[in-house]
């Protein structure tokens, strides 16, 4: 192969280019190379060492668990559903109900606040095993003995606790299931309880509100003498009349006019409604709610939202368990229960329309202000009435919920321990070993390289700033001499009296000097040019020619050259490079 002659503008070119690469692949392969014995011994010895370590390693036993966790925000859930203003709720809430989502959750479970215990209790046992345990560290412990993750798109957070000893694996997982469960059913109880503090707290505002509403619409019919019999109809005792119908019904004299006809048969139409549904079972009033819902603004019913959420219930519940299990008759009383709840609520709601029609039909003729008035105070009634009503739901929702069994506590697989232990991998100590000998004999070449002074690289020689025109490689793989020999007569031209010296590092092999000496008086075409191969007796109207082998030069001798050159302002025509 042809190496093209460079001089040194191009050469430095090139290797400014090379400077920007983290690593310069070829000269670290030169390195291990040159000091193969070094690499060999050092990652040999350490892979061997990593190998026969990691035999004798004492291997780890391994169990684990899964738990299924939940928000703790389920048994409060339906409270943001109440008809109750977002204002209310925000000022009655003052913090008391607070719950932690899955990953605070799983960060809680796998603190020193919850399993300090177990840690301390190992820690015992190591003790009185003869085990020092002056230095343990319960962060220590968890890293090299505990593995907790919730497991990708599931609420299932596993629990993995490895140790040497196989007789403490099962007991310590029972131990922590134990914790778990205590803690996470505290949890829910204290979660519950806030709630229901809550809930408490909006009932007893709700009630002076209510009572509050119902003193001045008594005050405001007693004024304007409004009979409440016959206008309010026992308004506070209504439980599920909806507010947007309060709010249309507040329009309802622009909308219906004067027409009383209108009004009369509104009425008999929900008379007819009211006997139907109270003359069929309990069945007929849900599928009315359901088939209506659009229409009458029940799509957020409390009661088919809970009837809703037993049926999805039983339906999982009837994949695995019989019709006579505990879980679905106790599902299907309170279905039942729901469902007789729901009719009284349908009819309720019915009766306070048709009451409320009744009143428009009874007032059409009072004066339009009186009546707007009143219908306010009456709607303020309503409201109050209906929000305790709902946290009246709420709270015994809540009351089940605190007392439905715990038996299943969500542990979805038993502490198991697994049937071999886990013993180092030789692989992957073989690969540590190699990486630790490797580095090493990396280094050592380094400092070995260091020591020796020798010159390996053209890099080196570039940074000596030695003034020269030209840098050829003479190796296998670069310039041939008959090459040099040509760029040299086209230098010359002619001109055979022009002298030409030739130094070398005093390192270099003189057959290498030899070589070219001869070729350039011997070999065709032959040079008439008188050679100096003194040092001190070069000059710059010489031509100038510096041999360097490298493996074999030595730095400081290089530098003694450079000192000489630069001290006398010599330039260097060509720098040949030889690599035996």
């Amino acid at each position: 192969m042809v190496v093209p002659v460079l001089n040194k503008d191009q050469y430095s070119e090139i290797n400014n280019s090379s400077e920007n690469e983290n690593i310069d692949l070829l000269q670290l392969y030169a390195l291990i190379k040159r000091n193969t014995k070094i690499f060999f011994l050092l990652n040999f010895l350490f892979g061997s060492l990593s190998v026969l370590i990691s035999t004798f390693v004492a291997p780890k036993w391994k169990g684990e668990f899964d738990i299924v966790l939940s928000d703790s925000t389920s048994a409060v859930s339906n409270i943001s559903n109440m008809n109750v203003s977002a204002t209310d709720i925000r000022r009655l809430l003052r913090g008391k109900i607070q719950s932690e989502d899955i990953k605070t959750k799983v960060e809680i479970l796998k603190s020193a606040s919850v399993l300090m215990p177990i840690f301390e209790e190992v820690k015992s046992y190591k003790k009185s095993k003869g085990e020092d345990t002056s230095l343990w560290r319960f962060s220590s412990w968890q890293k090299d003995n505990l593995i907790t993750n919730i497991k990708e798109n599931t609420k299932v957070f596993n629990i993995v606790y490895m140790d040497e000893d196989k007789d403490l694996i099962i007991p310590t997982l029972d131990k922590i299931t134990k914790i778990y469960k205590s803690y996470l059913l505290k949890e829910r109880e204290t979660t519950i309880n806030n709630a229901l503090d809550f809930i408490n707290a909006a009932i007893d505002e709700y009630k002076l509100k209510s009572e509050d509403a119902i003193k001045a619409e008594k005050a405001f019919a007693t004024k304007y003498k409004i009979d409440p019999i016959n206008y309010q109809a026992n308004i506070t005792t209504l439980s599920n009349a909806d507010r947007n119908l309060l709010e249309n019904n507040n329009k309802l004299k622009s909308n219906y006019g004067n027409n009383l006809i209108t009004l009369e048969n509104q009425i008999d139409k929900l008379s007819k409604y009211i006997e139907e549904i109270k003359s069929e079972d309990d069945y007929y009033a849900y599928y009315y709610k359901k088939l209506n819902s659009k229409n009458d603004n029940l799509l957020n019913d409390p009661y088919l939202t809970k009837i809703d959420k037993i049926n999805n219930e039983l339906v999982n519940l009837r994949t695995y368990f019989k019709e006579n299990d505990s879980k679905i008759i106790d599902f299907e009383n309170r279905k039942k229960e729901f469902l007789k709840q729901n009719k009284n609520s349908l009819i309720e709601k019915l009766e306070t329309e048709k009451k409320i029609q009744k009143i428009n039909f009874e007032n059409l003729k009072k004066p339009d202000n009186i009546l707007v008035e009143y219908r306010l105070l009456i709607n303020e009634t309503i409201r109050n009435d209906l929000a305790l009503k709902q946290l009246e739901i709420e709270k015994m929702s809540l009351a089940l919920e605190s007392k439905k069994s715990q038996d299943g506590w969500k542990l979805i697989t038993n502490p198991t321990l697994f049937p071999n232990p886990i013993k180092p991998s030789k692989r992957y100590a073989l690969f540590y070993g190699l990486v630790i000998g490797t580095s090493l004999a990396l280094i050592l070449s380094k400092l070995k390289e260091i020591k020796e002074d020798k010159i390996y690289d053209r890099e080196f020689i570039i940074s000596q700033s030695i003034k020269y025109e030209y840098l050829l490689d003479m190796s296998d793989n670069g310039i041939s001499i008959d090459q040099f020999k040509k760029s040299l007569i086209g230098i010359i031209n002619g001109n055979n009296n022009k002298m030409i010296s030739i130094i070398k590092e005093e390192n270099v092999n003189d057959s290498y000097m030899n070589s070219i000496i001869n070729n350039l008086k011997n070999n065709e075409p032959k040079l008439e040019n008188p050679i100096n191969q003194n040092i001190n007796n070069i000059n710059n109207q010489q031509i100038t020619i510096l041999l360097i082998e490298l493996g074999k030069s030595e730095k400081s001798n290089l530098k003694s050259i450079k000192n000489f050159i630069l001290l006398n302002e010599i330039k260097i025509k060509y720098i040949l490079i030889f690599n035996n």
